[in-house]
């Protein structure tokens, strides 16, 4: 079902939350389906793994949208990581900030990883606001001198 959909095109145009909610909600229904007929304990079992696999699925989808935005936008002011991302699948080089997505077997920024990034995003952004307010008010300033001494004479 879920295969020949390319999340991450789709999570670029839409909100990616509800996306992700409604997508929820079509697997439980999907699932209630599968099982409402079936007394079949293998058919039960397979329908459930479906189930857990389509929801992991689409939830890690979601994560890592929610982690490579906030990545690009930390590029583009150049801030670095909270912490180097892992290159194995050991615990120990894991930091707080990493987990790790089983169905795309990469790390993405979790929601400690991702916070400590937006607050220096914020802080780098009140900088910059605060830098060219500074710089308009002294240019508006001067042109208000020039009006002034210009109406003046």
């Amino acid at each position: 079902m879920f295969k020949n959909l390319h999340f991450r095109k789709w999570f670029s145009k839409i909100n990616p939350r509800k996306f992700a909610i409604k997508m929820e909600k079509e697997i439980e229904q999907d699932f209630h389906n599968a099982t409402k007929d079936s007394l079949d304990r293998n058919e039960l079992q397979r329908a459930q793994t479906d189930r857990d696999y389509n929801l992991q699925y689409t939830w890690e989808t979601f994560e890592i949208y929610l982690s490579d935005k906030i990545i690009h936008k930390s590029y583009k002011y150049d801030i670095p990581l909270p912490s180097p991302r892992p290159q194995s699948n050991t615990e120990e080089e894991v930091g707080t900030e990493w987990s790790y997505a089983g169905t795309y077997y990469q790390y993405y920024l979790n929601d400690c990883g991702r916070f400590e990034l937006k607050k220096k995003i914020k802080e780098e952004q009140k900088w910059v606001k605060d830098k060219i307010s500074f710089y308009v008010s002294i240019i508006f300033g001067v042109l208000g001198l020039i009006v002034g001494v210009l109406s003046q004479i």
